[in-house]
């Protein structure tokens, strides 16, 4: 990629895989922005102090992080580290659902794995889904918070 300008090269099969990963950043960053101008401006707001902070790039590539204090509720001694990482990933809605697998570019099956009645997004992973809804009053209950 020598003597070539990042906001307009292509990607080719040749380049490595970080490359590519750049490159899909980058025109991830373009759609979300609008276009390359306002891209640039996007990315300059990410500096602090002179230097670029990469936590708040990636806080405006995925979409800013949510408002409250509900990380506190994970920091529990008997919390398992996986399961903090999955309801995080929950919470942020960055799950590899089906529309987040979509919007990432993969190919995937829209139909619900468990029901297969609807189309799977977190909204029906999480709340509308008959599958999990049964899965959460067992927990509620057994909880004693039903």
């Amino acid at each position: 990629m020598q003597h070539q300008n990042v906001w307009s090269v292509k990607s080719y099969d040749s380049f490595s895989s970080s490359l590519k990963g750049i490159l899909t950043v980058r025109d991830r960053l373009i759609v979300l922005a609008g276009n390359i101008p306002n891209a640039k401006v996007l990315l300059n707001s990410s500096y602090s102090n002179g230097k670029f902070s990469v936590k708040a790039a990636y806080g405006y590539l995925r979409g800013g992080v949510l408002a409250g204090c509900w990380t506190k509720g994970l920091v529990h001694p008997r919390i398992v580290p996986s399961h903090r990482i999955v309801c995080s990933l929950a919470v942020l809605k960055q799950l590899a659902t089906v529309d987040n697998l979509q919007h990432r570019g993969f190919h995937v099956v829209v139909r619900c794995s468990l029901c297969e009645a609807a189309l799977e997004d977190h909204n029906h992973l999480f709340f509308t889904c008959p599958f999990p809804s049964v899965v959460w009053e067992q927990i509620l209950n057994w909880m004693g918070l039903l």
